[in-house]
Parts: C-alpha cells; sequence; structure tokens
C-alpha cells in the first residue's frame, strides 16, 4: 500500500512516500511557474509539477490543509490569511490528479504538531518517530536545509495518518 503525504505550497511542495507504512522516500519539489500572473495558475501547475515528480500511484494521499487561526493567533501570523486559497487550489488539483486514490487524508497542521511549533522542534519531533532507515531517507533528501521543513511537514503528516 503506497501512502503520499503531501504539504502543498505556491513555490514548491514537501512531498513524502510511504510503502506499507514505511518511509521510502520523500522530497521537495519546486513549482515550474516563476512567473507572476494568477494564483489559480501557480497552483495547477504546482500540482501538475507535484503529480509529475512522484512516481508512485498512491492508494491513500494525505494532504495538509490551510488553517486560518482564530483572531487571537492572526496578529502573530506575517502572512496574509488569503494566501492559504492558493493552498486549497493544489490540495483539490492534487486529488483531481490522483482520482484512483482509495482514501484521503485532510490533515489540519494542528492535528500532528502543536500551533506555533517551530521548525526545529517540528523537526526534532518527526526524527524521534521514524526507524534509523527512515531517518537516512529524510537524511538523504536532495533539498535545500532552508526548504526542508516542507519535507519534514510532509513526513510529519504522512506518519500522523500512518499512526491512524
Amino acid at each position: 500500500m503506497t501512502l503520499l503525504a503531501v504539504d502543498p505550497g505556491i513555490r514548491g511542495c514537501g512531498v513524502a512516500v510511504f510503502e506499507d507504512g514505511v518511509l521510502t522516500s520523500c522530497s521537495y519539489v519546486k513549482n515550474s511557474s516563476t512567473t507572476e500572473g494568477p494564483v489559480s495558475i501557480k497552483a495547477a501547475k504546482m500540482a501538475l509539477r507535484v503529480a509529475r515528480d512522484v512516481f508512485a500511484k498512491p492508494d491513500s494521499l494525505v494532504l495538509e490543509w490551510p488553517q486560518v487561526y482564530r483572531e487571537s493567533h492572526r496578529s502573530k501570523r506575517k502572512a496574509d490569511p488569503n494566501d492559504l486559497l492558493g493552498l486549497a487550489a493544489i490540495h483539490g488539483a492534487l486529488v483531481a490528479f490522483f482520482s484512483n486514490t482509495t482514501m484521503v487524508y485532510e490533515v489540519l497542521p494542528s492535528e500532528w504538531k502543536p500551533s506555533g511549533m517551530k521548525k526545529d522542534a517540528t523537526a526534532f519531533r518527526v526524527a524521534s518517530r521514524l526507524s534509523p532507515e527512515e531517518q537516512k531517507v529524510l537524511d538523504s533528501c536532495n533539498c535545500p536545509r532552508s526548504l526542508i521543513h516542507n519535507v519534514v511537514d510532509a513526513v510529519g503528516s504522512g506518519l500522523h495518518a500512518r499512526a491512524r
């Protein structure tokens, strides 16, 4: 059974593939569309790039669903909450691309990690749940260190779905 976990982003997506519950590959898939233009076009191109770059035909698809926080948290956010709409568009396009998938999980970030958790703490939390072989897969990910948190988030949401 193949599970594909994706942390969606307009500029790039973190991707993790689990075979029979074991992390077998992970990567950062960069968006081929870097030009200005409608977010919907960038989102569609991002989803297409993930669909083309992932060689697995997943039985299950896990997508981190964008989460808007209440007003009390909004003052801490640097980004415009409307930016999350593009992530939802990627989500929908991936579900369409992988329509043969038998199960789709929508995971809120707060379901698998505490709200506001720092990137280093998230990486430590995810690493603590990996076997030594799976840790080697994550360590061998060909991804710039500045973007690895996207891959870690994909692995983390996949681990959450694996535990279900």
